[in-house]
């Protein structure tokens, strides 16, 4: 059979057409619009390792424009918590096609920087590590003028460190970072500040924004989006609100961006440039492309590795009908059972306060894993008794099924799909948006943590799929996994959306809602893909276990920082 006989005859071979046309298109536009944004003001981007004023080594990207030919002014740009370096490229590359030095650091603990996030870290630490841009700049010899930017924690440690070396910085601009200005000492003494923030924002207000044009300016009659004192003095000041987006999405928000360029260029140029155009949201279009492109690609990858392993079909039979046509009473058990698990989750992150060197990972730990897999088995247990006798050997005879048909193929085939699907996302996105290859160290601790969450992601798996999934009754495969797809995302998600929400509303809960977003977009991530691993694993628990245990460590790798386990940010 000829290829464009197999494309026209198999539908898994046209949806591979499609993704992979999708992708191309998508990494294409993506790779053009970060190292060719503008061909009219060229710029290169390149990898330097800095090191920081106690000896830690800080990864960075630096980009210099094609012409250096005069002095030119230079910019350190810090993310924020759980973020990366590649997280603020798109700010980044709109400085350097304005004729900005743009270093672009990785602070300690993050993405590929070595070093620890302490509470040491999270003053004097981030301010060394941005120290150890302004001092490359500094070396650099071109570079005559220097202004800080930073979103969230680097917006608060860029306004730390201006306020310490106020001689050194000319301009900073902060983004959603205002929740931090009150302790970083007499605000005013920043130099040109520029303080920008996102109008969902959970944890600051409009409020915030005039109290802080009051505090810096000293003047009680002050608006949003005005311009007060002047660059030449030193003393210029303004708080821009975009109408569009919330605290994560401020580094990628283009009239963000549109603000802090302006800014930078009133403060060292006199005036912004007319003849630069922003890209960022083309960029930002050109990602979600990829994104799209590569899941179509995945998907199918997936379901052909399927069909190679698990060519017999499935390894094993499906539970008899129930009287019930949908499963609403297990779909309520696990609702219980995350409620469970979200009351286990202090006392559980008590005591995996040291299983891994990762900020916050206690709480993930303690609470997505083992809390969630405790109240699985207590509902189970309870869901058993039935004549004041536990009905173990059903469960046990049940897990058996699920699992120990074929368990060879199955792990292997969760290992491959595992390792393809991150090796893809980290083709794709590591260059662009994420930082998301991992160092030895890190790669150290996914493999281990693997191990670590397989007993409990194990049961989760078997809960879902045995008590739900193989209850669902679809013609259509495509059918049963969407279907699939809400439940599992709804009923993990039915705790954290109500107290996210709460928390949004809260400036004092405004962390809880962040960290609850994060985690809400983890498991709506994880899901599309383990549910589409589990029913081309020849439904077997074993195959989406390995699959759920990788891709879950790499994320928490990805995104959470290397750091004291207990510290509360």
């Amino acid at each position: 059979m000829g290829i464009f006989q197999l494309i026209k005859s198999s539908r898994k071979a046209k949806t591979l057409l499609v993704g992979v046309v999708i992708l191309v298109v998508g990494v294409v536009s993506t790779y053009t619009l970060t190292f060719n944004a503008d061909i009219n003001h060229p710029y290169t981007i390149r990898h330097y390792t800095l090191e920081s004023g106690d000896g830690v080594l800080i990864q960075a990207l630096v980009y210099t424009p094609v012409d250096t030919s005069s002095n030119c002014p230079g910019v350190v740009v810090g993310h924020g918590f759980c973020e990366n370096k590649q997280y603020m490229q798109p700010l980044s590359i709109e400085l350097v096609k304005r004729g900005f030095v743009v270093v672009n650091i990785d602070f300690r603990g993050h993405g590929s920087s070595g070093g620890y996030l302490s509470e040491f870290g999270r003053s004097n630490g981030l301010v060394l590590d941005m120290l150890a841009g302004v001092s490359y700049l500094e070396d650099l010899g071109f570079v005559d003028r220097i202004g800080l930017a930073g979103h969230s924690m680097g917006g608060g440690t860029s306004m730390l460190t201006a306020l310490q070396n106020p001689t050194m910085i000319n301009a900073t601009v902060a983004i959603g970072a205002l929740s931090t200005f009150s302790s970083s000492g007499n605000i005013s003494d920043v130099r040109n500040l520029l303080a920008a923030f996102a109008q969902y924002d959970q944890g600051i207000s409009r409020d915030d924004g005039l109290n802080f044009l009051r505090s810096y300016t000293g003047s009680e009659d002050v608006e949003i989006g005005t311009l007060y004192g002047s660059f030449a003095s030193g003393t210029a000041t303004k708080v821009s609100i975009s109408p569009f987006s919330e605290h994560l999405m401020e580094p990628i928000d283009s009239t963000i961006i549109y603000e802090a360029v302006q800014w930078f260029e009133s403060a060292f140029n006199g005036a912004p440039a007319s003849d630069v155009h922003i890209t960022a949201q083309y960029l930002i279009t050109s990602l979600i492309t990829t994104l799209i492109g590569l899941l179509l690609v995945l998907f199918t990858f997936i379901s052909y590795l399927g069909s190679y392993v698990f060519k017999a079909g499935q390894v094993h039979s499906r539970p008899s009908m129930s009287s019930e046509r949908f499963p609403f009473r297990p779909i309520l058990a696990y609702m219980l059972a995350a409620f469970i698990g979200f009351v286990l989750l202090i006392p559980l992150s008590a005591i995996f306060v040291d299983v891994a060197p990762i900020t916050m990972f206690n709480s993930v730990f303690g609470g997505q894993a083992v809390g969630l897999a405790t109240g699985v088995v207590l509902v189970l247990l309870f869901s058993s008794y039935n004549n004041r006798k536990l009905q173990l050997g059903m469960i046990m005879t049940r897990i058996k099924e699920m699992s120990l048909t074929s368990p060879i193929p199955s792990l292997l085939y969760g290992l491959i799909a595992g390792l393809v699907s991150i090796a893809a996302f980290i083709a794709a996105f590591d260059w662009s948006i994420v930082a998301s290859l991992p160092t030895i160290r890190e790669t150290g601790v996914i493999f281990s943590l693997t191990f670590l969450l397989f007993p409990f992601f194990f049961l989760k798996e078997f809960y879902l799929r045995g008590s739900i999934q193989e209850r669902l009754r679809y013609s259509s495969r495509i059918k049963e996994y969407f279907v699939m797809l809400v439940i599992a995302i709804l009923i993990d998600v039915f705790i954290f959306f109500p107290v996210m929400m709460i928390g949004w509303q809260s400036v004092s809960l405004s962390f809880v809602a962040l960290a609850l977003t994060a985690v809400t977009l983890f498991i709506i991530f994880q899901q599309v893909l383990t549910t589409w691993v589990y029913m081309n694993s020849g439904r077997n628990v074993l195959g989406s276990t390995v699959f759920y245990c990788i891709l879950f460590a790499w994320m928490v790798i990805c995104f959470y920082p290397f750091g004291q386990p207990m510290m509360l940010l």
